[in-house]
């Protein structure tokens, strides 16, 4: 299982985006192989948004709304809901590291993959290797 951050979502929809040849790449090359993928109601929140403010294309935003409700549906994607320990977690890590620039979604990414043991994150940001996770693909 392989943890999907808002960054690498946000580089598979918009063709325009730096990392785009190389995240639709690897987003197929997981479809294809059937490798489940997981993220959570923040970092959707935070692609809808971006797509939203970036594109000004509301098409955009239902086609990303296929593609996420589509890999639900075929058990492709698990979306893990923030309750309030992971909340709460995330903000102390928020706090813990005032020397990094790192989101709170960002927080509640590090805390919920870690929760499920994962050492994956298919992502372009690189604060999650800063804390230790395997960024998939490779930063390049």
């Amino acid at each position: 299982m392989i943890f999907v951050d808002s960054s690498a979502w946000i580089a598979v929809m918009l063709k325009r985006e730096q990392h785009h040849s190389r995240a639709a790449k690897a987003f197929e090359s997981f479809l294809s192989k059937g490798t489940p993928l997981v993220t959570t109601d923040y970092v959707l929140s935070e692609t809808y948004t971006f797509i939203r403010h970036r594109t000004k294309d509301f098409a955009k935003i239902l086609r990303f709304d296929e593609i996420v409700a589509e890999a639900e549906k075929e058990k492709f994607l698990i979306v893990r809901w923030t309750d309030k320990k992971v909340f709460q977690e995330a903000r102390r890590l928020l706090l813990k590291y005032s020397d990094q620039m790192f989101s709170f979604v960002d927080c509640v990414s590090f805390i919920t993959a870690r929760e499920l043991k994962l050492k994956e994150v298919f992502t372009f940001d690189r604060d999650f290797h800063t804390m230790g996770f395997q960024m998939v693909p490779a930063a390049g």
